[in-house]
């Protein structure tokens, strides 16, 4: 007999619930619904680690990573099909996806080895500098 990895239900649901709360985050408009569900968030989220949830949730990710990744992927167009007329906060969300897809590529980057940027040194001072020509112009020190 076959052995199963953890359901792909607790990481569904764990998309679904992330959906709904990013919808009802973004619909939201003075400040104080905005702290209350910061507030409910973390407040959930400990209770969820208190209890085990989160574990549960962790690990039905880590073994389904392609089920979450399709369902995150729908729970974004489902957002942004129910704020289609919104202009502002298909912006917003635009912008988020944007700035992730900078973060991403400089971890990918970052983290890769014999990369033109290393992680130990990140801006080369050689290619910023021209080496000094036989003319009498001193050369850099820190080269």
């Amino acid at each position: 007999m076959a052995a199963y990895g953890p359901s792909p239900l607790p990481a569904l649901a764990w998309a679904a619930a992330a959906t709904l709360y990013g919808i009802v985050f973004l619909s939201v408009e003075s400040e104080r619904e905005v702290g209350a569900l910061l507030v409910l968030a973390a407040a959930t989220i400990a209770l969820g680690a208190r209890i085990g949830v989160v574990d549960k949730i962790r690990a039905s990710v880590g073994a389904n990573e392609r089920v979450f990744d399709l369902a995150a992927l729908a729970g974004l167009l489902v957002a942004a099909l129910w704020f289609h007329e919104e202009h502002f906060v298909i912006l917003m969300m635009t912008t988020a996806l944007l700035l992730m897809v900078a973060a991403l590529g400089l971890t990918i980057q970052f983290a890769t080895p014999g990369s033109s940027i290393s992680r130990a040194q990140p801006f080369s001072a050689s290619a910023a500098i021209p080496q000094a020509s036989s003319r009498n112009i001193p050369a850099c020190r820190r080269c």
